[in-house]
């Protein structure tokens, strides 16, 4: 589809259905808003359509934009443009709020991406009274919902329970301050009836406060059911509310009627269905207990047999296309089937695509080439003489597929590699969209239950569904065909000599790095920099677990090869890691460069890409090298890479999404390795953008950081120790204050206590205005925190540190009894006594110690 002015793009917006192709074709011809950011200019490639200013000129569509793409659950798209919408300046926009609407879109992607602390930092500070502009009460309002949503959302994905239960106590207080905004508001009330009986234990107040709101949602509901009728919102609300009441068999009647509402969404469904699991879980059920009350929400990762051509084994002949057409639509029709993701070869692909399509349903592509060359090589060839039978159906699939991926292979695979590579990718693909659509993942197979014709065809992927991730694929057996087993019988399978050439394809992770600052350096510093930074680069790759099977170096560059994607992205970590606390060496040694009289030490930027490559005898080195098509595409990364950041190629966040699944599932089956100590990595979405030198085409790319968390048993325990040490010099002893026990001999009361602090260091960091950073942060030391600062902190502290007690049933009493649950300091701030108030101060003094023991760095919050 192509665009003439801003007219079209606004009247495709304004209608009322608008699909995820039509969303990238208006994107595709979107005049860009300049990036500030200074990276290594990429060259980007030419348009065939012209550039329109819709973003410049009317805010509204840019936010009507991000509304449509997020309801499509576009989340990659709604992050690339909300990024660029965001640059615009808010001053010259008729109605800012719009912006502040778009926020909420980003900050909404951002959190079904798994980014909750970047999404609460896109939109809370919108709440601000400072800020511009003043929201009213409404927008103020679905602030507040939302922070509860990310919150709780956060909550449901950390492992230890004193930061749960920090993180659901806050998403709570959202809802609270939300309903408190506006009471007559249904939402607010179901979601603080269901945020308070998640967080409550049987018994407590909490519990009783979350059924005393869910009686009053159920009285609501029939009031406006009387007046309106049943709608989405109110069967949804009902069904909560009965879940908390404990009435299981009413609240699954109505979770069940939810997908009898009127143009209800699988979206909506499946969002639902989710929640519908944790209160499953504070009922003390297991989490699927409402499951059999929805409809299959499954994405099904489909693949099937291409059409026989003369002289091939009979498997498909074109007289069963009918009927596999009919059987695929008769097992589409079985599961309910809604979303499915399928490459578009010839054959049983084509037609999975053409039966989901007809049944409403929504069809992710995954192609492994660029289309003109997958229509020429695995669609063109296929059609026999006569009128074409699988071209229309290709054309009517790429016309109707919500999205179209394209993996980065140039040609049609040279080898089973390749092929193997295809399958391995798309299952990553397929496993972290069905995480961020909240589905079941289901394989599926159209096969005749016989070896294929090669790797990577219908039997490998039936085969690794099942053997890797332990997924047991439906089998679509193909219609009956004469079958000659003596022929079958004669086809065995090949195999591999143990010698083979040294050339040969193998998939690799490739690792470029560039030192940013080299060329600016002196000659008379180059000694340093051979000796000292490269040699500290040497002993990493000596002493590195994940370090690569083949490195080489080319003045300021690094080229990689590592067997595994989890290796080359913990290396590459460690890599940047290495070189960003070099940072006072390398100003010492003269290895610096100088902007505005200021001195900056060198930096690292580095890229990840994974892709089949040869490997050969290079004769001219005499040593084994690693090369093709995707070494290309890996050197075409780091150009634009941040300094001091690793960027990655969609395809290597895939394999190590599928790594990191597999070992998952091992070990949840008690036969994966223990990793145990083991820090991991994640590959956060950074955008769609065009790589360097002029690569043809736009990419999606990761930025790859450290999987760390709070060490919170760790950081308790030191955090107690130094209050020991304190009170010792206070002249304490075990006698007089019975806390200053051995870790060890500590009540686990009293432990908690511990970890529910140091669970609310983010917080505390985030009230002066930081928040946590897996890398690429400036030292927790370097935070300069005030004496106001320490004070209002200190006094959230104590109040902080009261609530916890009390929930855990301690009251006031004037002397302390461990036993009754009695504390002297259970009362305001302003009467404690001056050295209790001190210990609380010192408290926050102590913060950016902490931190910095957890291996964090800290990073503004914008």
């Amino acid at each position: 589809m192509s665009f003439e002015h801003v007219g079209d793009v606004e009247s495709l917006l304004r209608s009322d259905r608008v699909s995820v192709r039509d969303l990238h074709a208006i994107w595709a011809q979107r005049q860009p808003v300049p990036d500030p950011d200074q990276r290594k200019k990429a060259d980007g490639v030419g348009r065939p359509a012209p550039q329109i200013a819709w973003l410049q000129q009317d805010i509204a569509l840019a936010r009507l934009f991000t509304r449509h793409a997020l309801a499509q659950e576009e989340f990659l798209l709604v992050w690339d443009a909300a990024r660029e919408i965001l640059r615009l300046d808010p001053a010259d926009q008729n109605d800012p709020t719009e912006l502040v609407r778009v926020r909420m879109d980003y900050a909404s992607a951002l959190t079904r991406l798994g980014l909750t602390r970047d999404a609460r930092s896109v939109i809370e500070p919108c709440l601000d009274p400072r800020s511009r502009p003043v929201l009213g009460r409404r927008m103020q309002f679905a602030i507040l919902l939302q922070l509860g949503d990310i919150l709780r959302e956060e909550s449901q994905h950390v492992a230890a329970k004193a930061t749960y239960v920090r993180t659901a106590e806050q998403a709570l207080g959202f809802y609270q301050r939300a309903l408190a905004l506006d009471p007559t508001q249904l939402d607010a009330l179901v979601l603080t009836a269901a945020a308070a009986f998640v967080l409550g234990e049987e018994g407590s107040a909490l519990r009783d406060e979350a059924r005393s709101k869910a009686r009053d949602v159920v009285t609501r509901v029939n009031a406006r059911e009387d007046d309106e009728g049943p709608s989405l919102d109110t069967t949804w609300a009902r069904a909560t509310a009965l879940t908390v009441l404990g009435d299981v068999q009413a609240a699954t009647r109505h979770y069940e009627l939810l997908q009898t509402i009127e143009n209800v969404t699988t979206a909506q469904l499946a969002e639902r269905r989710y929640w519908a699991q944790f209160l499953a879980e504070a009922l003390g059920q297991p989490r699927d207990l409402f499951k059999s009350a929805f409809p299959p929400l499954q994405l099904i990762v489909f693949a099937g047999h291409l059409p026989d051509r003369p002289g091939e084994r009979v498997r498909f002949p074109p007289e069963s296309i009918e009927g596999a057409r009919e059987s695929l639509r008769k097992q589409l029709d079985t599961l309910q089937a809604r979303v499915g993701l399928v490459s578009a070869c010839a054959g049983a692909d084509l037609l999975f695509a053409e039966a989901l399509l007809a049944r409403g349903g929504t069809v992710h592509l995954v192609l492994p080439w660029s289309k003109e060359e997958f229509r020429r090589t695995s669609i063109e060839p296929f059609d026999l003489p006569g009128p074409p039978v699988w071209q229309p159906l290709f054309e009517r699939a790429i016309d109707g597929a919500a999205t179209i991926r394209e993996i980065g292979q140039v040609y049609e695979p040279s080898s089973d590699v390749g092929w193997e590579y295809m399958v391995e990718v798309s299952a990553g693909i397929a496993l972290y969209t069905a995480r961020a659509s909240r589905l079941d993942i289901q394989p599926m197979v159209f096969w005749n239950g016989f070896p294929g014709r090669g790797a990577g065809g219908t039997d490998s992927t039936y085969w690794f569904w099942h053997g890797q991730l332990q997924e047991q694929p439906i089998i679509v057996q193909p219609p009956a065909v004469p079958v000659d087993h003596d022929s079958v019988g004669t086809h065995e399978p090949w195999v591999r000599r143990c010698e083979r050439s040294s050339m040969h394809q193998e998939v690799k992770s490739m690792l470029f790095a560039d030192i940013v600052g080299y060329s600016k350096l002196t000659e008379k510093v180059v000694p340093e920099f051979v000796g000292a930074f490269l040699g500290r680069v040497a002993q990493l790759i000596a002493t590195s677990k994940h370090a690569p099977c083949s490195v080489n170096t080319w003045g300021d560059a690094i080229y990689a090869v590592f067997d595994f994607a989890r290796d080359a992205g913990l290396f590459a970590l460690e890599l940047a890691q290495l070189v960003q606390e070099g940072r006072d060496e390398w100003l010492a040694l003269g290895l610096y460069w100088e902007l505005d009289g200021e001195k900056h030490p060198l930096n690292i930027r580095t890229g990840l890409h994974a892709g089949p490559v040869v490997m050969h005898y290079d004769p001219v080195v005499r040593r084994l090298g690693f090369t093709g098509s995707h070494v290309n595409r890996a050197a075409r990364i780091e150009p634009v890479t941040r300094p001091g950041e690793v960027f990655a190629s969609e395809e290597f966040a895939a394999l190590a999404e599928l790594g990191a699944e597999i070992e998952r599932r091992r070990q949840s089956a008690g036969i994966g390795h223990d990793t145990a100590g083991d820090e991991g990595f994640v590959c956060e979405y950074g955008g769609t953008i065009p790589l360097a030198k002029g690569y043809p085409g736009r990419y999606r790319i990761y930025r790859v950081v450290p999987q760390r968390v709070l060490a919170l048993e760790d950081l308790a325990r030191a955090q107690h120790d130094s209050y020991c040490a304190e009170s010792r010099m206070r002249g304490d002893t075990p006698l007089t204050n019975r806390s200053m026990r051995p870790w060890e001999d500590l009540t686990e009361d009293l432990r908690h206590a511990n970890r529910a602090n140091v669970a609310d260091i983010p917080d505390k960091l985030r009230l002066l205005g930081y928040e946590l950073a897996p890398s690429h942060g400036m030292r927790p030391s370097e935070i300069i925190i005030t004496d106001a600062d320490i004070e209002m902190l200190a006094m959230r502290e104590h109040d902080r540190w009261m609530a916890e007690r009390r929930r855990s049933g301690w009251t006031f009493a004037p002397k302390r009894d461990d036993a009754r649950k009695h504390h002297p300091l259970l009362i305001p701030w302003d009467l404690l006594t001056e050295p209790d108030k001190v210990r609380d101060r010192n408290t926050i003094r102590d913060l950016p110690l902490l931190v910095e023991r957890a291996g964090f760095r800290v990073r503004k919050i914008v």
